[in-house]
């Protein structure tokens, strides 16, 4: 009965620590998988963060792009502009010839009337005077032809000069109107510019978000993974000792069965005698 006794207690024993191996098993299991999906969140922030550099970097490149043509259009603009302050003063030029032409023609046509009433009437003397008077009136008559002539010339300068103005007004329209498209490409771009930084300052508030939310899941790894090596190690030192507890155990309960097994055979022994 003792002995029956003895084995019970060393099988309970042996559940008990085989119940407690499990469970310490299953904690390390349950560690080992909590370590896993840190890694796994971990390496899926890290590819979250590479896409956006990566797109990041794509639209630096796009912007930059952008803003190198912009300035070849401010450059561009601003030649135009030279261009069109240039015809502007061109044409400002002529208008002015063409104004002092007008007051010299006016001038000829003044001259013109007096020399013709002044031809009239040294005509009618002609009809009364002497040989000399009609010699005066020949010479009134040279003079009249040379106004006619500087008065023709004037008309033909005139003429040239109304034809470079409306050359020049065509010119000066066409680069205002260029200067105006120009203006209102330089105008989208701005805005689209803008829209860029918008999108750009977006993309660097989420990579800094990210980042931070990698340092924080870093942070949380690295201290649940100092625990769980701890507990690991506590664990393993917890298993060595059970371990070591019960091959104590069967090594007492195996030598006490020897001597158990003795005190019945000396016991049997002493009983034959005494028969």
């Amino acid at each position: 009965a003792q002995l029956a006794n003895r084995k019970q207690k060393l099988e309970s024993v042996e559940l008990s620590s085989q119940s407690e191996i499990q469970h310490l098993s299953s904690k390390l299991e349950r560690a080992n998988d909590t370590i896993c999906a840190n890694e796994l969140e971990i390496e899926r922030l890290t590819m979250r963060v590479n896409d956006l550099v990566g797109t990041n970097m794509t639209i630096m490149q796009d912007q930059q792009q952008k803003e190198e043509k912009l300035r070849e259009s401010e450059k561009l603009l601003e030649v135009l502009q030279e261009e069109k302050r240039e015809l502007k003063a061109a044409l400002q030029t002529q208008e002015n010839f063409m104004h002092e032409t007008r007051i010299q023609k006016e001038k000829l046509q003044a001259k013109l009337k007096a020399t013709d009433t002044q031809h009239t009437v040294e005509t009618i003397r002609s009809l009364e005077e002497s040989q000399a008077e009609r010699r005066y009136a020949s010479q009134g008559q040279g003079d009249l032809e040379n106004v006619l002539s500087r008065l023709d010339f004037t008309h033909t300068s005139e003429e040239l000069l109304q034809a470079e103005v409306t050359r020049l007004e065509g010119s000066l329209e066409s680069v205002s109107t260029t200067c105006k498209q120009l203006s209102q490409e330089l105008m989208e771009k701005y805005e689209e510019l803008k829209k860029m930084e918008v999108h750009n300052n977006e993309y660097r508030a989420e990579i800094k978000k990210l980042k931070e939310q990698i340092l924080q899941a870093e942070q949380s790894y690295s201290s649940v993974l100092d625990g769980m090596k701890m507990e690991i190690s506590q664990l393993t030192r917890e298993l060595h000792q059970r371990d070591i507890t019960i091959a104590s155990t069967k090594s007492s309960s195996s030598d006490m069965e020897k001597q158990l097994k003795a005190e019945i055979q000396k016991a049997e022994e002493k009983a034959v005698e005494h028969k």
